[in-house]
Formats: structure tokens, sequence, C-alpha cells
């Protein structure tokens, strides 16, 4: 906790040069102004305690669209009209991403939109390798990934975050797709497979 205006006249009064001429009293003048002082100092330390707390993305609140500007946000990948609660998850989410494009990376980022993925890879056809009617994949098949997801999305009802109105489930898949092709490797193509 931080000090009390009581606290800053003291610290005031202490610094103040030594002789009868320097002596406050209840009530002077001189003592009304130390006390004006001390309160602007205490309400200055209270609103710097404020906002330390903006400096993390997780707690942010009154610094939030200074954050989203400093992350680029909205972009095309963000709800069209996000509440707070997503709009700061967002931007813990894109504030955290480590640009990891591994299967475990891409199966992260999708679970953190609430979509339980996976992944297959391809490897182009060679001989000595392909069985009898096995799939023929063609030399650029290596940068080819397959994503399957469940259609709907579900939103499960959390107390304190969600409220009445709030839909259980959705089929918003564009966002999972835009949010994958959006750090993808550039010579990667995602083909996405939902099921019902």
């Amino acid at each position: 906790m931080g000090m009390t205006a009581e606290h800053y006249l003291s610290q005031l009064k202490a610094l103040l040069p030594s002789g009868a001429a320097w002596r406050t009293a209840p009530g002077d003048v001189r003592e009304g102004l130390l006390a004006a002082l001390a309160q602007a100092l205490a309400r200055l330390e209270a609103r710097a305690d404020d906002l330390a707390g903006e400096g993390d993305s997780r707690t942010t609140a009154e610094l939030l669209g200074e954050w989203e500007t400093a992350l680029g946000l909205p972009d095309d990948c963000t709800p069209t009209s996000p509440t707070f609660n997503e709009r700061r998850e967002t931007v813990v989410q894109r504030f955290a991403e480590t640009g990891d494009v591994s299967e475990t990376g891409w199966t992260a980022r999708a679970a953190a939109l609430g979509h339980a993925i996976t992944i297959t890879e391809f490897t182009p056809s060679r001989a000595g390798v392909l069985e009898s009617g096995g799939y023929i994949a063609p030399e650029d098949a290596v940068f080819a990934l397959e994503i399957t997801a469940p259609t709907v999305l579900t939103h499960p009802f959390e107390a304190g975050a969600a409220v009445a109105g709030d839909p259980l489930g959705s089929f918003d898949t564009g966002r999972l797709q835009c949010e994958l092709n959006r750090v993808r490797q550039a010579h990667t193509a995602l083909h996405f497979n939902f099921t019902v």
C-alpha cells in the first residue's frame, strides 16, 4: 500500500528548513499549503499504482485500446463485435504468441480459440513407398496440411465471465481459418476439413 497524505505531510514538514520562521501550526497558511501538496502526492501515488496493473495485458482495462493499437488490432481475424473479455483475450493471445508453426503450435493456437483440431501432413508419392490404392501426392504435397475440426464451436458458460444472452455454440469457423492462415509460413498451404 502506498503512502497516505498524512505520511507525505510529515515528510514535507521534515524537509522544511529549521528555525523559528519555518515552524508550522495547525490551521496556518503554511500548514494548509503542505497539506494540499501532501494530498496531491498521495493521489499521484495511488494513480501510479492503478496504472502499474495496466502494464500486464492479462489485467489491463483502462489501457486496452493502447494494447490493441500496439498489436495492430483489430484486424481481419478479430470478431466483428467482440466483448471486452474477448478483446482482452485477443490481446493476451497476440502478445504471448511465439510463432510456433509445429503441429503442437497449431493445435495450441486452435485450442485457444476453442477448436480441437487434428492435422494431417502429406508426403510426396515415392516408388517403393507407395502402396496399391494409396493416395498419389505431388512433389509439393510436403507443403500442404489438412486441418480437421468440428463445425460446431461450443462456448462453455463460465460464471463471472459469461452473461445471459451469450451463445453456447456457433458455426464460426472463419476465425480459426483466419488465425491459422495469418501465422502460416508463406510456402505452406492449409486445407480445412470441417466435420459435423
